[in-house]
């Protein structure tokens, strides 16, 4: 059994307790695709990955941190994330929250800026968001 790799970060939209993503990890992250992942742009054409690579789906809520996502882009194709050129999800320090958020963070805690990018293992992104503050929660798929 192969360690299980990020492959797609999915934006479920706002909800009562902030922004919600699912991080969708695969241990077959080498053969892992979707419908418009080699599209260029990705924006509008990169899909969810086919089922039969998704093993494991992770949930995020958070009022303070909002991800731009590599399948909005209208410069990449979602390949170039595979390709290791571009993350597939980073942190976004447009929304008001941030300054005073990053003002929060314990002296000496990492605060660069947050990125995942494609294969990453459940570990260590859990860690990245761990070292933040956030916790990433098990769906049932």
């Amino acid at each position: 059994m192969n360690p299980l790799g990020l492959i797609y970060v999915n934006s479920l939209g706002v909800s009562t307790k902030g922004f919600v993503y699912e991080f969708m990890f695969s241990e077959n992250i080498a053969d892992a695709n979707g419908i418009g992942w080699a599209d260029m742009p990705a924006a509008s054409e990169a899909e969810l990955p086919y089922e039969q690579y998704i093993d494991k789906v992770m949930i995020l809520e958070t009022t303070l941190l909002n991800l731009s996502l590599l399948q909005d882009s209208d410069y990449f194709s979602y390949l170039d994330g595979c390709d290791g050129v571009i993350a597939i999800a980073w942190e976004d320090t447009e929304i008001e929250e941030y300054e005073f958020y990053l003002n929060r963070l314990q002296d000496g805690a990492d605060i660069n800026r947050l990125f995942f990018r494609y294969g990453e293992s459940l570990s260590d992104v859990s860690y990245k968001l761990r070292i933040r503050g956030f916790s990433l929660v098990e769906k049932k798929i």
